[in-house]
């Protein structure tokens, strides 16, 4: 565009910063920048805004606080966009110091920073940080908003006040996906099992569609109390009525159900019938884990073989195995599992 003698507008410049966010591309996002500030673009809000997001999309938190400290020009858009990607890239406490930042430039905060601030608390199980906003939804008039109710479903709901989570999906006249993922996520995080399944059947006759978060929710409410028939059905039913397509947390979440319960040989089924699961060693560490709770020797040596196939470097299949082999009066195999693992130079993986 520049060669045939074109200058990017702030349009472009916005275009281009929003795929590098999405991208999480640092260097690109900073070749960027250094263009806007030549060219005299960031006078531009919208561009300011769209850098602060290509910033934190990009695992460059101080860079995306900083930039908003010098920008000419900042909104209350600025800050839910810095408060929602601060969230989803994990950087909750700073998340919560934008409420200084906008207090010192005298921006008041609507409902969309509140519930991105009341996300932001839930993560960190901040209670004293989401009640003052939970107040200040209510004197600021904002407490109406869905996206508030929602947040403060989340809120409570992770925080262990349920009965609060449940006045907040009360209020909403019409709940939506949101509200009705917070509220059962908020039964089963609580253990409350048998409220997190009534809440999922009263969602479905209120003619919501349960997606692929609500499946794993479902799925880890089953996990709770040890129900592996139960959750096996769920995960049968609501992907065949609601074309809700696997996923890998979905398969860990019911291979480790299935693994605790003792069916292994299901749970290996279960993995062998989905292309993109069966190879993903991840889940064989799983299946593998399970072999050593119920001591099976054999299954869990035909379970490390697969997952070493897949990934012949992680030294936690030799690890677990070599318990699994100790477990069973042969440690003599154990010790050659260590032996392996001290002169292979193999790598420890994050999954276990």
């Amino acid at each position: 565009m520049r060669f045939v003698g074109h200058r990017p507008n702030s349009f472009t410049l916005y275009s281009i910063l929003e795929a590098c966010g999405t991208k999480g591309a640092p260097k690109e996002t900073m070749k960027i920048h250094g263009f806007v500030i030549k060219t005299n673009a960031d006078s531009d809000i919208n561009v300011g805004n769209a850098l602060v997001d290509a910033y934190v999309g990009a695992h460059m938190a101080d860079c995306a606080l900083s930039l908003v400290k010098r920008m000419k020009n900042r909104n209350v858009i600025t800050y839910t966009v810095l408060a929602s990607k601060l969230n989803q890239r994990g950087y909750h406490r700073l998340a919560l110091e934008i409420v200084n930042c906008m207090r010192d430039d005298d921006v008041k905060m609507d409902g969309f920073v509140i519930s991105g601030l009341l996300s932001a608390s839930a993560n960190l199980g901040d209670v004293r940080t989401g009640k003052q906003l939970h107040c200040h939804s209510v004197t600021s008039g904002f407490v109406g908003w869905k996206s508030v109710l929602n947040g403060l479903i989340d809120f409570y709901g992770k925080c262990g006040c349920v009965l609060d989570a449940q006045n907040a999906f009360d209020e909403i006249p019409e709940p939506d996906i949101f509200s009705w993922n917070g509220l059962i996520y908020g039964f089963a995080h609580n253990r409350l099992t048998t409220s997190a399944l009534s809440a999922l059947e009263d969602m479905r006759l209120a003619g919501e569609r349960p997606n692929a978060f609500t499946l794993s929710t479902v799925l880890f409410a089953c996990s709770q109390d040890g129900l592996a028939d139960l959750g096996v059905e769920y995960f049968h039913s609501l992907r065949e009525l609601y074309d809700i397509k696997p996923q890998l947390s979905h398969c860990n979440l019911l291979v480790d159900l299935l693994g605790r319960a003792g069916r292994l040989e299901e749970a290996v089924s279960l993995v062998e019938s989905i292309p993109f699961i069966r190879n993903n060693a991840s889940i064989y560490k799983r299946l593998l884990c399970a072999c050593k709770l119920h001591g099976k020797l054999l299954l869990g040596e035909e379970i490390a073989r697969r997952g070493l196939e897949l990934d012949p470097y992680d030294f936690e299949f030799y690890v677990v195995l070599a318990n699994i082999y100790d477990e069973a009066g042969r440690s003599d195999l154990g010790e050659n599992m260590r032996r392996l693992v001290r002169e292979g130079g193999l790598r420890k993986s994050s999954v276990l």
